[in-house]
């Protein structure tokens, strides 16, 4: 499906990976990335895209991130793709499949970022597992200043149902509008990937033939299951393996979202007034799948006096493995900057 680019040149690629000849050059970036389709239009699910704004041009935003409503004014994405980041920034698109058709399309603007008190924004980078494994709590919540109608909230798996849900080897869908293999982004598309193991707070699959894996501005977006009649959110996509040679394509780390469904409902209620109402009555109930609705324990541990965070210019969200001075990094977050579109308002 897709991934990520040099933040600081960001801009430059996104001019050209708009266009279909661009594939040779991204690549070259990122490595090829298999499996993914098109969604049709009844997959489009739960899953909204995160889109960064242009200032300069009214109704103009750059695709950036994936999300998941998970009540009609709550979007469950990634810390790291909005971290120290303002909201009057974001505007969220949900309804959509295609860039270049916003028939059904509903845009809203974000109200407020919560990003999880505990996540660590380092440790994203730097996990000593060798597989890139940690609780970073890579979760954040976006506030929309009105509900979403044209698409339902996610069910989250209930923690109870983890291990029978998302056993070893079973198969998951994984959706998100980011960089797709001609170098495109902002259209929706979906694959199928492989779980190979879960933690107490993250999700890791690995790379299969004949199937895909999410890439640069897919993070935040969901990972589904099975939950039998309808999917279930299970995982939000965070960044690539570590011990891996490619960034996309060779399978992910994905947040456990059933280990924060407490914090979520927390959140929904007390993040006060949206457009004259209070959040939680304009968010609706956060829907737990059948079963236990034990949110199970979330990290309290606060990092942000660790010194270490970056400023919001210097952020490294779209860092690849030899980008840091030839030093390689640990893992590589799945956000980017990609395509420009212009939506309605």
């Amino acid at each position: 499906m897709r991934h990520l680019v040099l933040f600081i040149i960001g801009s430059l690629i996104c001019l050209s990976a708009c266009r279909p000849d661009a594939q040779r050059a991204v690549q070259a970036k990122t490595g090829s990335v298999v499996g993914g389709r098109p969604a049709r239009a009844d997959e489009i699910y739960s899953t909204v895209s995160v889109l960064r704004k242009t200032p300069e041009t009214p109704h103009h935003a750059d695709s950036f991130c994936t999300g998941t409503l998970v009540a009609p004014s709550l979007i469950l994405t990634a810390a790291h793709c909005v971290y120290r980041q303002s909201a009057e920034r974001f505007i969220v698109g949900a309804g959509y499949r295609d860039r270049d058709d916003f028939t059904l399309a509903e845009f809203v603007e974000v109200e407020r970022i919560v990003v999880h008190e505990g996540y660590d924004h380092l440790l994203l980078f730097r996990a000593d597992d060798p597989r890139g494994l940690a609780t970073v709590n890579d979760v954040a919540l976006l506030v929309l200043r009105t509900p979403i109608t044209v698409t339902d909230p996610a069910s989250i798996v209930p923690m109870a149902s983890v291990g029978e849900l998302m056993p070893p080897g079973s198969h998951s869908v994984v959706s998100g509008y980011g960089q797709t293999d001609d170098g495109s982004s902002g259209t929706l598309f979906v694959a199928e990937v492989t779980v190979e193991l879960t933690t107490a707070t993250e999700i890791l699959t690995t790379a299969a033939v004949h199937q895909g894996d999410t890439c640069n501005g897919d993070s935040g977006g969901p990972l589904y299951v099975d939950g039998s009649p309808g999917l279930l959110l299970a995982g939000v996509t965070s960044r690539a393996r570590k011990d891996v040679d490619a960034n996309c394509g060779e399978g992910g780390i994905y947040t456990l979202a059933s280990a924060y469904v407490d914090w979520i409902a927390l959140v929904a209620s007390d993040v006060g007034p949206v457009d004259g109402g209070s959040a939680i009555e304009d968010a609706g109930s956060i829907d737990v799948g059948s079963g236990s609705e034990d949110g199970g324990d979330v990290s309290d541990t606060d990092h942000s006096e660790n010194g270490l965070r970056p400023s919001d210019d210097e952020a490294p969200v779209g860092l690849h493995r030899d980008d840091v001075g030839g030093t390689p990094i640990e893992a590589a977050p799945r956000s980017a900057r990609g395509c420009s579109i212009s939506y309605p308002g």
